[in-house]
């Protein structure tokens, strides 16, 4: 199966670009490459279609000036491309991570593997350094921690390593378990659950900590799931949102009992912190 590769410039670059590669994911396009000026993005060739980009609200950003070239290319080995591309990322002081194989971090730093392939989650996106953030400003020491829309199960390895006594990842699509099972073992972290499937997978369980790096309608959806499965007294952390619908989902957790803590913003993107 051919790929086409679509090669967008952008000016100016930033907050575009993240915002851009969000919305092109969910049009199943299955790889980026961040570029100077851009972005280099992949898709299926029997999937391609140019008029989607006219409903692309990226595109429609004011001030924004972008042009962009397709081409058709071989079968791409997703594999040795993220190999070429993935550079290991220092997050603050906590922890550096890294894929198989770079070289692994000094004793000092916590030190967490990730093999991406086509999950979310390698560091380098605004809303999991915002997460991982959060982990390293809270005891998680003996908490049960649910980490739901686990992707490559980078925030649940980190919450295993900070002494989290269970911690549980559940995420909906089929690459994503079966990347979070390969990353959990390259982390020695196999005490890690992960399960397959939606909110139903933690019907009558309950957590200390939920952290849900969605997307906004994912977590308005599940939202009531996520507060009943909270402890009381226990944090519920959501990212994955635009800064513009900051309103619309603490209004949601307001409405659901939850009291709202602090919310931190990065290159256009939201965390927000409530409490039960």
């Amino acid at each position: 199966m051919n790929y086409i590769e679509v090669e967008f410039r952008l000016d100016p670059l930033l907050p575009a670009r993240e915002v851009l590669i969000y919305e092109l994911a969910e049009l199943e396009y299955e790889s980026f490459v961040n570029t100077a000026q851009g972005i280099k993005a992949y898709i299926q060739k029997v999937g391609f279609d140019e008029d989607a980009f006219e409903d692309l609200h990226t595109l429609k950003m004011g001030g924004l000036n972008f042009t962009y070239r397709v081409r058709e290319i071989e079968q791409i080995n997703w594999n040795k491309k993220w190999e070429e591309e993935f550079n290991p990322i220092l997050l603050g002081e906590h922890c550096l991570i890294r894929a198989p194989f770079h070289a692994p971090a000094e004793d000092d730093i916590m030190d967490v593997i990730i093999a991406p392939k086509m999950s979310f989650g390698t560091g380098h996106h605004p809303t999991t350094c915002l997460m991982v953030d959060q982990l390293f400003q809270h005891s998680l020491e003996g908490k049960d921690v649910l980490d739901m829309g686990c992707g490559t199960a980078i925030l649940a390895i980190i919450a295993k390593k900070r002494g989290a006594q269970r911690v549980w990842g559940v995420d909906i699509e089929d690459f994503a378990y079966e990347n979070a099972l390969e990353n959990i073992k390259l982390n020695d972290t196999e005490d890690i659950i992960v399960s397959k499937g939606g909110v139903e997978q933690i019907e009558n369980e309950s957590f200390h900590v939920i952290l849900a790096n969605i997307n906004r309608n994912a977590l308005i959806e599940d939202m009531d799931a996520y507060v009943r499965a909270l402890k009381q007294g226990g944090r519920l952390y959501l990212s994955g949102f635009y800064t513009t619908d900051i309103d619309i989902l603490s209004h949601q957790a307001i409405k659901l009992g939850l009291v709202f803590e602090e919310k931190k913003e990065r290159e256009g993107w939201a965390l927000l912190s409530f409490k039960k």
